[in-house]
C-alpha cells in the first residue's frame, strides 16, 4: 500500500533555500503540482490565504532557462517575495491555496 506524504499535497519541496535581493529568496527545488509565475505560495498547509501571508512567485527558471510555469515533477528555481521571508530558510514545503 501506498504512503502518502506532505510530497503529495505540497506545491513545491525546497531543497535549498538562499537569499535573491530586496528581501526576495531563491528557492531550489521540484514542483509537485504545476506553479506559475506570479502565483502564491504559503508556507503552512493550514494556515491563511490571505495577501498578508503570501510568498508571490517574481522569477522561475530550469535548465537555465526563464519559464512562466513549472510543470509537476521537474526540478528548477523559484525566487519569492512576501512577508513570510524570514521563514523560509527553514522551509521544506510550500502549499497552494486549495
Amino acid at each position: 500500500m501506498r504512503q502518502y506524504g506532505l510530497e503529495d499535497i505540497a506545491a513545491f519541496e525546497v531543497v535549498v533555500a538562499e537569499p535573491d535581493t530586496n528581501n526576495r529568496m531563491r528557492l531550489r527545488g521540484r514542483a509537485w503540482l504545476e506553479v506559475h509565475l506570479g502565483e502564491a505560495l504559503y508556507l503552512d498547509q493550514d494556515g491563511p490565504r490571505d495577501a498578508e501571508h503570501a510568498l508571490v512567485i517574481e522569477r522561475i527558471t530550469t535548465y537555465g532557462r526563464d519559464v512562466d510555469v513549472l510543470s509537476a515533477i521537474w526540478t528548477g528555481d523559484i525566487v519569492v517575495s512576501g512577508a513570510n521571508y524570514d521563514r523560509l530558510r527553514e522551509a521544506r514545503f510550500l502549499f497552494k491555496a486549495v
